[in-house]
Formats: structure tokens, sequence, C-alpha cells
């Protein structure tokens, strides 16, 4: 019975199962699929992180540089003479790219070319500006032309500009827009100055209605009067006819659709070599742009009737305004100055001879000499709507000048400040390279 009982008792016994390795090796591989996951996941999302800031580096550096050269063209904005501190292919470290970026490590390095490789040859000379901008991870070159933006010479806000003295002898200077004068104001006589202000860096010896100060008259260095001249047509001098035993501009009509002396401008921009001579104009109707070198003297009298857009008169010679009639009459000369190509005032126009104007001298005047004003023949004050600009005035009579907002709106050649810059529109190019990011 005992050996009966041992033998349900095994029976009864479970027994012990063999352990297989099969699970160990699945979990095992379950494991290394989990880990190869998580490795790839995690390698994925640092390479994508990378190429995320080094995106943003690159698009920094390229912000960076386009704002480095907008700073670059306002310094020279405010830097009149920086042609003649800088040179061609100097690296410059104007700008401060970390305050610019906001970003630390940031560096900007700007080098100016001129086509010529001169900077200071021609005041209105493209420029191209190039800068070198580096950012986290990323350079970048950003370039551009730097042009003149247009903008008026600072003497065009003004009525009166007189580099030297102003001398008034029983007469009154009345201006609409301001005064300025680079000595003194004075008269052995009388005179009276009435402008919104007078900037008068001499002594006042003139009575004055308007405020009054001492400032300094911007300096131009540019040749105004060459500027002018290489847009033009030359009338020769032997071209003219002789009035008064000297040559003249007389019974003509000048404008940018006719010449009575020859090929027409375009831009109704004409000059004359006066090779030393007297110079009159008289008795004429133009509407243009005369340039006059080396005259002796130019003398503007009788009937004229003298409108542009711009300049009526640049010279680097001395004028005067004489016995300036009120009238411009055809009959006087026997001449038409209101053709079909240049109708009076742009609707005005005939072929008969007859008619009147009145005399009208419309534009700025400018002459690096001295400028001589008389009254007119009928004792009225001599007016100009515009500027005058010369080196010294003296008046022997009333001078009026009225405020010609045409002139600063649209600059005329010659008087546009070269000095204040803009990127030339289109003219931007940009390249972009990375830095190998640090181990």
């Amino acid at each position: 019975m005992t050996i009966k009982r041992d033998t349900m008792n095994n029976r009864l016994r479970p027994r012990k199962r063999r352990r297989n390795g099969y699970l160990y090796i699945a979990v095992m591989f379950t494991s290394l699929i989990v880990a190869g996951a998580i490795a790839t996941a995690f390698s994925i999302h640092t390479s994508r992180l990378r190429t995320a800031s080094g995106e943003g580096d690159r698009r920094a550096a390229l912000r960076l540089g386009e704002s480095s050269l907008a700073v670059v063209s306002e310094i020279l904005s405010q830097t009149p003479q920086w042609r003649d501190e800088f040179d061609a292919g100097e690296v410059n470290g104007w700008v401060d790219a970390e305050s610019l970026s906001g970003r630390p490590n940031s560096f900007a390095a700007m080098v100016l070319n001129d086509a010529d490789g001169d900077l200071d040859d021609d005041s209105f000379d493209e420029v191209d500006v190039v800068a070198f901008v580096t950012l986290g991870h990323a350079r970048a070159a950003v370039g551009a032309k730097l042009i003149p933006a247009g903008e008026p010479l600072s003497w065009l806000r003004y009525g009166i500009t007189v580099m030297d003295d102003l001398r008034l002898e029983h007469a009154t200077l009345m201006s609409e827009r301001e005064v300025q004068v680079g000595d003194n104001c004075w008269t052995s006589t009388n005179g009276m100055i009435v402008s919104p202000r007078l900037h008068c860096d001499g002594y006042i010896g003139v009575s004055t209605v308007g405020g009054s100060t001492a400032d300094d008259i911007a300096v131009v260095d540019h040749d105004i009067v060459q500027r002018c001249e290489d847009l033009g047509t030359e009338i020769p001098m032997s071209s003219l006819p002789i009035h008064n035993s000297d040559r003249a501009i007389y019974g003509a009509v000048i404008s940018a659709s006719e010449n009575s002396f020859g090929e027409v401008n375009p831009q109704g921009i004409y000059w004359i070599d006066a090779n030393g001579s007297d110079l009159t104009i008289t008795q004429s109707r133009i509407e243009g742009t005369l340039v006059v070198r080396d005259a002796d003297q130019i003398l503007v009298t009788g009937g004229i009737c003298w409108e542009s857009p711009g300049a009526l008169l640049v010279t680097d010679s001395p004028v005067r305004f004489y016995d300036v009639n009120p009238i411009l009459d055809e009959s006087v000369v026997g001449a038409n100055f209101n053709p079909p190509s240049t109708p009076y005032r742009g609707f005005d126009q005939n072929t008969v001879v007859g008619d009147q104007f009145p005399t009208s001298l419309r534009g700025i005047v400018y002459s690096s000499d001295d400028i001589d004003c008389f009254p007119r023949t009928d004792g009225s004050p001599l007016a100009i709507t515009g500027a005058v600009i010369c080196d010294r005035l003296s008046l022997w009579g009333d001078l009026s000048i009225q405020s010609y907002d045409e002139v600063i709106e649209n600059v005329p050649p010659g008087f546009v400040d070269p000095t204040r810059l803009m990127i030339q529109p289109g003219s931007f190019y940009r390249t972009e390279f990375s830095i190998d990011p640090p181990n």
C-alpha cells in the first residue's frame, strides 16, 4: 500500500517545465528596437535643431548685412567729406553688429569701392558698398550701389544765399524765404532786409524785419557750372548777333524745342563760352537754362521773359541786371516770341508779330562771382521767382524774391546734393555660407 501511495503521490506532483530561450531573445530584440527608435528620434531631433539653428543664423546674418548697409548709407550722408576721409577698398568697422543684431559675438565690416578706384574724384560717382557679417554659425556678404538721393542743396531752401557780403544802397530786399549771408550785411546809405529770418555770419549794418542769427553756409564741393554744361548743347559765341557793340542773345526764342542759334537740346539746357567777352541777354524769350562760362560780364537788360523749371542762369562770371523793362514787346524787335514750337505758358501761340508779354524771371540765378541788381526802368523792384546764389550781392534798387517750390520738388541738374545717398533700387546682391559648428 505504501508503494501505491507513493506512486499515487508521484502522479499527483506537478511536473517541472523546461525553460525555453526564445522568450528572452524576443524581449532582447524588442528592447533593441525601442532603443534604436529612441536614438534615431533623438538624432533626427538634434539634426533638426541644428538645421533650424543654422537656418536662423543665415537669415539673421542676411538681415544684419542689409541693416548694416542702411546704417552706412545714413552715416555717409551725415559725413559730407567722407569721400576725402576714406579710401576705396579700405575695411571700416562703422557698424556695431552686436547692438544692431542683438546677438553676442556678431561682427560686421564695410568696404567701399568706386568704379575707377578713386572715391573723391567725382562726388556724383556711384559707390559699391559691401557688408561682410558674421553671426552665429553663418556668414554673409550683402552689397549694393549707393547713389545721390536727389535731394536739393540746402541753398535752394533760401531765397538768397550770398557767400561773402550783401550790400544794399537805397534798397530793400524782400524775400519770402530766409536769407543767408556768409559775411557782412552793410550799406553806406540806407538798406533794409525783410525776410522770415536773416542768417548773417558777419555784422548787420542794415535794418531788418524778421529774426536774425549767425550761421555758417553749407559748403558745396562740386562744380555746378560744369555739371550743368555737361548736360547742355553749345551755342557758339560767334553765332550770336552784335547788339550795342557786344555779342547778344537778342530777338531770340530758346527752349527745349526751339533754338534760334542752332541745335535743339531736349532738356532746354544751352551753354556758351564767352572767351572773356561781354555777353548781353535782352529782348528775348527763354524757356530753359543758359550756362555761361568765362564772360567779362553778363548784362541782363530790356524786355526779357525768362522762365525755367530749374535754373535760369548758371555762370562763373559777374552778372548785372540793369534797366530791365517790365514788358517784352514783339514789335520792338520785329520777332515772334510765342511760335507754335514754344507756346507762351504752354498754350498761347501764333505766327504774327505784335504781342506783349510781362517781363518774368522764374528760376534759379547762380553765379560763383558777383551779382549787381538795379531797379527796373519804371522804378519798380526787380522781381525774381526762385533763388539767387552768388559770391557777393549788391542792390542798387529794390529786389523781391518769391519762393519757387518746384526747384525743391524737382531738383535741377547741378543743384542735387551728392552727399545725401540712397541705395539704388535693384542693386542689392547677397551671398551666404555656413561656418562649421564647433565640436
